[in-house]
């Protein structure tokens, strides 16, 4: 795991396919990032590779997304740690007795929009390519 969290730092510029918010298990929300991560990414095994980055046991996901961008969206960078407020809210958890888990992320990305992530775990693998056209929604007509 503290491979990973050093890692993470290396995900700046890789190209964001999905993210989803996975509900299907209450004892343990994740949040998932597929990516494409960047060519020269400074670590070898994910250059240009897809990725699949897993925050399991979330406690708190919050996002604010900027959806104005033309082309791709990437991202800036993935760093540990939430705001401020973000933290005083925690704060108010953690003295009426809740479990806070202690990994807290911030991962901006080029558009302006950001997303915080409180979890118990955050793991990254490399996935296979997916199929030209493979797309996981269908619109709504």
């Amino acid at each position: 795991m503290a491979d990973v969290l050093g890692q993470l730092a290396y995900l700046h510029d890789s190209e964001v396919i999905e993210i989803s918010y996975v509900l299907t298990d209450p004892n343990s929300r994740k949040v998932i990032l597929n990516l494409k991560a960047h060519p020269d990414t400074g670590h070898q095994p994910w250059d240009d590779k897809p990725l699949r980055v897993t925050a399991s046991g979330v406690y708190l996901l919050r996002c604010e997304s900027w959806g104005h961008v033309l082309g791709n969206e990437a991202i800036n960078a993935w760093s540990q740690g939430v705001s401020d407020d973000t933290r005083s809210q925690l704060a108010v958890h953690t003295s009426r007795g809740l479990h806070v888990p202690e990994l807290e992320f911030t991962v901006t990305f080029h558009s302006g929009s950001f997303l915080e992530l409180v979890c118990e775990t955050v793991s990254v693998e490399v996935i296979k390519e997916p199929e030209e056209n493979d797309n996981r929604t269908e619109p709504i007509q």
